[in-house]
């Protein structure tokens, strides 16, 4: 999960999505990654990129910085879902984008999400509350 500082107003320039307007705050996007997982977030960090994930055409702006990143280890491929969805129901985030970040999803309205709370309750990683983390090492993702 990417927690993304939208440090001013933007509208997305291109591709699907082109037109969106994101307010400045914090937001989490969700994905699966489940392959070549360092090489995908480190990807995300970088500005000047081909575009090709929805998330790119928010990373690779200039005044959007990824503030932080979590990787869940060894997690199914759903638990991007039970994440997006556990941060709506437990802590009033919401959807942004209908279809951002899950085009290939039947669940989610988005993988985008945006929070009153800002940056991230940490709570959100209690193993205790949330069933679907039990099991699965959660750690922050670092470039080094």
């Amino acid at each position: 999960m990417i927690e993304i500082h939208i440090t001013e107003d933007f509208t997305i320039r291109q591709g699907r999505f082109r037109g969106e307007k994101l307010s400045a705050g914090y937001y989490y996007y969700t994905g699966s990654a489940q392959k070549n997982l360092r090489q995908r977030i480190s990807r995300h960090y970088r500005k000047n990129k081909t575009l090709h994930w929805h998330i790119d055409h928010i990373t690779s702006y200039t005044g959007n910085v990824i503030a932080n990143c979590w990787i869940f280890e060894d997690a199914p491929k759903e638990t991007e879902c039970h994440i997006a969805e556990s941060l709506i129901s437990g802590f009033n985030f919401r959807s942004v984008i209908k279809g951002f970040g899950s085009s290939d999803c039947k669940i989610c309205q988005a993988h985008l999400l945006a929070g009153k709370e800002s940056p991230l309750p940490l709570q959100i990683f209690s193993r205790g509350r949330k069933k679907f983390l039990r099991g699965i090492k959660v750690r922050i993702f670092t470039e080094e």
